[in-house]
């Protein structure tokens, strides 16, 4: 196989983990798309929503393997948007739930209703790297 060969074989959609980003704010999505595009080893689909009602119609239309979800959307929260998801029992999607602020009530609630993960966001964005392994599994 040439490297242009082998070059488009990556291109190939099955080859491409899709992912659902669920956050209210442009930039802090702005940011973390561009996160995992610099990622060199790994293909990412990735869909944009602003809202919970966003993130279930997105979710329905494109079956994501793996939701990145705030936990503090406008209409929604993202704890409904995770029992709707996991509610679906035709899809088995992973969910990682995240936070500016660390509560642990919310967090034991989370993990029992099925989140892969419940992170606080931090500066260096580490938590991404999280996404990359639940994803991938």
């Amino acid at each position: 196989m040439t490297f242009d060969e082998y070059d488009d074989y990556l291109d190939e959609p099955e080859l491409s983990v899709k992912v659902l980003l669920a956050d209210p704010d442009p930039e802090i999505r702005k940011k973390y798309i561009k996160k995992l595009k610099s990622d060199k080893f790994q293909q990412w689909s990735i869909f944009e929503a602003n809202s919970g009602r966003e993130t279930i119609s997105l979710y329905d239309q494109e079956h994501p393997g793996c939701v990145l979800l705030n936990t503090d959307m406008s209409d929604l929260d993202g704890m409904k948007v995770l029992q709707y998801i996991q509610d679906d029992t035709y899809w088995n999607c992973a969910v990682i739930l995240f936070t500016d602020t660390l509560n642990e009530k919310q967090a034991v609630i989370a993990i029992k209703k099925g989140a892969s993960q419940y992170v606080v966001r931090d500066k260096k964005q580490s938590y991404l790297n999280k996404l990359k392994a639940t994803s991938t599994n």
